[in-house]
């Protein structure tokens, strides 16, 4: 079979009939097919092993299925089914056919956004990009730009091409990671190969000058290494500086979310919302619900005080197995003769002792971070105990939220995974709220990095 569907040929055990080629690009080709089963036309997006000269596209396309599996959100398209063919080299992903044409189409056309255009399509995408950061782990798309934002004939809009799409914040990724996304649209530390949820906000301000000023990014004229969103000076002013919230360079610089970025989105009339301070647009007033973190400040000094009382469920598992054991042991000792016999059976309840030891740890554990005008202190504190971490604020480029491995000993040393918040001093990373939930560590994210972009402007 050739590599390039023709329109009539048939996939799927012969249920999909192409009906035209879509795109091509380094992540394989999609067409618009007719699921014959159903009478609907879907995409069917396929990758050939054959062509393959990167094994990272075959990582990438899988990736794609299988976040795609898990996502359900009206601006996205579905995943219909995925199968392979010809002994497994070649690929298929069937998902929605979003009808309607892509921004980068328009922009060919001549069409060149309005402000409110533009404030409207900027809601439409961090309304999707609110509800990747919301998962668990949050999903990076790193692919945002006009031709993957297709406008629907009733004017919403639509995210595709999950391609280059990124599940987890660090797995894999720190060191010797290829940069996966468009030249133009990718965040600096992107093309270093390192992505996050506010990769994606970069993504959305280059799209958004495209749109905007008519020119693709790499046209756009720069300004001490920024877009310079303001060349041309057609863009009001309110949405010119929030843009600038998107584009910084330093991914501290920029909102501390999607929903940050949403909340101070300015209105176009003049009449309402008032556009954030830039040493603000990380800052978040919401207190998540019922949270025991306490958080206070005291001039130029930041104090969070993080408690105890949460433990992992394997961790509670453990814990919770010594106590049988234990007691079992105990029992044998007291009517057993035999040394040898009582040490073989006291040995499952002395093996789950280093479990009970890590579940007390994560109950116990206190974490307390200051930030003043010149030092910083972590301090964690166990049943008296206490490792602190001193340095100094201005070495400080804010916190972000990663993912993390962590060495749990029990019946057999295993890893654990855990999005901690992570506090970033030069090349030193500081994990800490392992047990925090998701609303907490982004709140404490969004808090602590406006504080500390404010005390390096004092």
């Amino acid at each position: 079979m050739s590599e390039i569907l023709q329109p009539g040929d048939r996939v799927g055990d012969g249920r999909y009939e192409i009906r035209a080629l879509l795109g091509k690009g380094g992540f394989g080709h999609t067409y618009r097919a007719l699921d014959t089963t159903t009478g609907v036309e879907v995409a069917i997006k396929a990758l050939s092993l054959r062509s393959v000269s990167d094994w990272k596209r075959v990582e990438l396309f899988e990736r794609e299925a299988r976040v795609l599996e898990t996502l359900n959100h009206p601006a996205i398209p579905r995943l219909l089914a995925s199968f392979h063919e010809d002994n497994g080299v070649r690929c298929f992903l069937v998902e929605d056919l979003v009808p309607g044409a892509s921004l980068d189409t328009r922009l060919k056309e001549g069409w060149q956004a309005s402000p409110e255009e533009a404030r409207g399509i900027a809601a439409s995408v961090l309304d999707v990009l609110i509800y990747l950061g919301g998962l668990n782990p949050p999903v990076v798309h790193r692919d945002i730009k006009p031709s993957n934002l297709i406008q629907r004939p009733d004017g919403s809009i639509a995210l595709i091409d999950f391609g280059a799409v990124r599940d987890t914040l660090r797995q894999a990724e720190s060191v010797g990671s290829s940069a996966v996304g468009t030249f133009g649209y990718m965040a600096p530390e992107q093309v270093m190969g390192r992505s996050t949820p506010a990769s994606d906000l970069y993504g959305l301000g280059a799209t958004l000058t495209h749109l905007l000023l008519g020119l693709p990014p790499s046209e756009v004229p720069h300004k001490k290494l920024k877009l310079d969103i303001r060349a041309g000076g057609q863009i009001p002013e309110a949405l010119a500086s929030w843009i600038d919230g998107l584009i910084e360079p330093a991914p501290e610089d920029r909102y501390g979310s999607a929903r940050a970025a949403l909340e101070h989105l300015p209105a176009l009339d003049g009449s309402t919302r008032a556009l954030a301070k830039p040493d603000e647009r990380a800052l978040s007033t919401e207190l998540p619900f019922a949270t025991r973190v306490q958080l206070e400040r005291e001039g130029a000094t930041l104090r969070v005080r993080i408690p105890g009382g949460k433990m992992s469920r394997s961790s509670a598992l453990k814990a919770l197995a010594f106590i049988p054991a234990a007691a079992i042991g105990m029992l044998i000792l007291a009517q057993a003769k035999q040394r040898e016999f009582v040490f073989f059976l006291l040995v499952p309840s002395v093996s789950s002792f280093p479990a009970l030891y890590y579940a007390l740890r994560d109950l116990l554990t206190e974490t307390w971070l200051t930030i003043g005008p010149r030092e910083f202190r972590l301090e964690r504190r166990f049943l008296g105990i206490s490792k602190a971490h001193v340095g100094l604020t201005q070495s400080l480029s804010g916190v972000a939220i990663e993912r993390q491995l962590r060495s749990v000993k029990g019946w057999k040393k295993d890893q654990e995974e855990l999005m901690a918040c992570v506090l970033n001093e030069g090349a030193l990373e500081h994990p800490f709220g392992e047990r925090l939930s998701a609303d907490e560590r982004e709140w404490l994210q969004q808090e602590i990095t406006a504080h500390i972009q404010r005390s390096k402007k004092r």
